[in-house]
């Protein structure tokens, strides 16, 4: 049983556990702590953004029906240098070696706390751009994921929802 901001922490819940997904290829990865890792190339940027709440709902301890299954994308930003053509070719390498570690991914290997994970769109999309001023190019892979969060995240009374309790009058 997890508090609601916990719960509710659907970048920082997917954010990380794509990125020790992707770590796990041997691939370096960062998620929203970008800071440290501004200049490792290559690398990949883990991006997570929450869509649209589905149909589906539950009822929690304080009578209010909170949806339970969202959608949202994946946005994986590859990083590599940019300054020669063995260099690009390294790039599509690394490019590669990332698709080929999401073609992996599905429910049962991605772990996280609160969250399940339902579906991962494997083929996604790839915008690719080079930056040869500050001696980049990236590629952003985007890909379709659908979650739920676990029945037993939820927490059962005020005290482990991590709300303040309620004065009586």
């Amino acid at each position: 049983m997890s508090t609601f901001a916990a719960i509710y922490d659907f970048e920082g819940q997917i954010e990380a556990a794509f990125k020790a997904f992707l770590e796990e290829a041997e691939l370096t990865a960062n998620d929203a702590d970008v800071v440290a890792f501004q200049k490792a190339r290559p690398r990949v940027n883990v991006l997570f953004q929450t869509g649209a709440a589905l149909e589906h709902m539950v009822q929690t301890y304080d009578n209010v029906y909170r949806h339970d299954i969202f959608s949202g994308t994946l946005v994986l930003e590859v990083i590599t240098n940019a300054r020669t053509s063995d260099e690009n070719l390294r790039h599509k390498q690394y490019r590669a070696k990332v698709r080929n570690q999401m073609a992996k991914a599905r429910q049962d290997n991605i772990e996280l706390a609160n969250l399940r994970l339902l579906y991962v769109n494997p083929d996604g999309s790839t915008t690719p751009a080079i930056d040869p001023e500050n001696g980049v190019e990236e590629s952003q892979l985007s890909f379709a994921i659908r979650f739920g969060i676990k029945s037993e995240a939820w927490p059962t009374n005020a005290e482990d929802a991590g709300e303040p309790a309620e004065e009586e009058p």
